[in-house]
């Protein structure tokens, strides 16, 4: 088995508006919600100030930080160019009773999931194409592979740059190694948790003189 976690520039500031209203036009979204959430969308601008304060321009990119709103958008647009991938047609990934799993997604935290390092390769060079499209650019420093045969391990390229290969990775808080051990995982627990405990220490004298009271 071979993985990528892919990660992307600044992935919520490049994506393309009229991308996110497509992609909610194709998901069935009421057409009055995707009117008033491109009026929304319409209306933003922004300015640059050096010495002086620039005129103001409309963005044409990007969901708004700190909106509730914006990480539904992202995922949406993101969905819609996975559904163009159309991997389970192609058995790309790891077969289940009759589905094929070749991806976890949270949000714009990414896994890629192959059988061989030349399908995951065909799955990256996809990806990437159809992520440029959006406007989400891979962050080949930061996106890392990784197989669960040393000796096979995974030169995956992007643009006749390499990515990295890992033998473990964090994924949402927890660390995966390429041999299934959870044992580096447990360390790392404990050594948190002690950390942790560390850190409350300073406040024991203060907790003892309130229980005495």
């Amino acid at each position: 088995m071979s993985l990528a976690f892919v990660d992307y520039e600044k992935a919520f500031d490049p994506v393309e508006t009229n991308a996110i209203l497509g992609a909610l036009t194709s998901q069935g979204i009421n057409p009055q919600y995707v009117k008033l959430i491109g009026n929304i969308y319409s209306a933003a601008t922004s300015t640059i100030q050096l010495h002086a304060e620039g005129s103001p321009f409309t963005l044409k990119r990007g969901v708004r930080q700190g909106d509730s709103m914006s990480p539904k958008l992202f995922i949406s647009c993101l969905q819609t160019s996975f559904d163009k991938l159309q991997w389970n047609d192609k058995q790309f990934g790891l077969q289940i009773g009759n589905e094929y799993l070749n991806n976890l997604r949270f949000a714009d935290d990414i896994v890629l999931i192959a059988k061989n390092p030349q399908e995951l390769q065909t799955m990256v060079n996809q990806l990437y194409s159809e992520s440029h499209r959006i406007g989400l650019k891979m962050n080949k420093a930061k996106t890392k592979t990784m197989s669960s045969n040393i000796a096979q391990a995974p030169k995956i390229e992007v643009e006749n740059e390499e990515l990295g290969t890992v033998q473990h990775y964090i994924y949402l808080g927890r660390m995966i190694q390429n041999n299934g051990s959870q044992e580096k995982e447990l360390q790392r627990c404990v050594t948190m948790a002690w950390s942790k405990r560390s850190s409350y220490s300073q406040w024991e004298p203060v907790m003892t003189r309130v229980e005495a009271w």
